[in-house]
């Protein structure tokens, strides 16, 4: 890896060197220079990455990669809840005075033993000495909520896909302008078919539709602000929501 002789991004590269990272963007995203930066310390886990088209009219590549990580999905898990209010400190303390600490130690002679030894002790004295409920938690798994669009709109993104290929294998000034006269035309069928959408949903008359409509739509789920007419006073009517909104 290198970097241009400045104190920025040699400090970047120094701590990208010594920390093990690796580089893993090895094709231009931006004509012809690698804009884009993805450092990792274990490149075996790298299942693959690719070149993507930029998104609307930009001139920037997207990246897509996938890497392999670790992850454990309980459906069902029990947690115990301690109670330490009602805990028996005093035997806790001479159970650990009893502790052959010097032992212990001999028999863990590295941090990497000794810290789960020791936190195995400690789990098993709080296990001994303090009372504690078992609940059972019920671990939702997240459902990825993909956004399906209609075919004429997955034909003209194909189209656009198609287009920025041939570009890319082929750069010509004709090919970038249809590119961006399909990226001009997704655009409008996108907004045609998300304003479809909303007039369906108000002309359901059906308030409960509505603010499910609005609550999927918000990026935290705290729920939906007020309303507010155009004087700026709060909508509190059910039959002038519609309008307002």
């Amino acid at each position: 890896m290198t970097s241009p002789n400045d104190t920025v991004r040699v400090c970047l590269l120094e701590f990208a060197i010594e920390c093990g990272f690796t580089q893993i963007v090895n094709f231009p995203t931006g004509e012809e220079n690698i804009l884009d930066v993805i450092l990792i310390d274990d490149v075996q886990r790298l299942l693959s990455i690719f070149e993507r088209p930029p998104l609307g009219h930009s001139d920037h590549n997207c990246v897509e990669f996938s890497m392999l990580l670790d992850f454990v999905s309980d459906v069902q898990s029990s947690a115990n809840r301690y109670l330490w209010n009602s805990a028996d400190f005093n035997s806790i303390n001479k159970h650990l005075v009893k502790i052959d600490w010097l032992s212990f130690i001999c028999d863990n002679p590295d941090a990497f033993n000794m810290w789960p030894a020791f936190i195995d002790t400690i789990v098993h004295i709080v296990s001994l000495y303090i009372p504690y409920r078992t609940s059972r938690n019920c671990v939702r798994s997240q459902k990825c909520h993909n956004r399906v669009y209609p075919k004429d709109i997955r034909k003209a993104f194909a189209a656009k896909l198609r287009c920025w290929r041939r570009y890319k294998a082929n750069p010509d000034n004709a090919l970038k302008l249809k590119y961006h006269q399909y990226t001009q035309t997704c655009k409008q069928l996108i907004g045609d078919h998300e304003k479809n959408c909303e007039t369906r949903v108000l002309d359901t008359d059906n308030i409960g539709v509505f603010y499910k409509f609005v609550n999927r739509r918000l990026g935290n789920k705290t729920g939906i602000s007020p309303l507010h007419d155009e004087s700026g006073k709060l909508v509190l009517d059910d039959y002038i929501v519609k309008p307002t909104y």
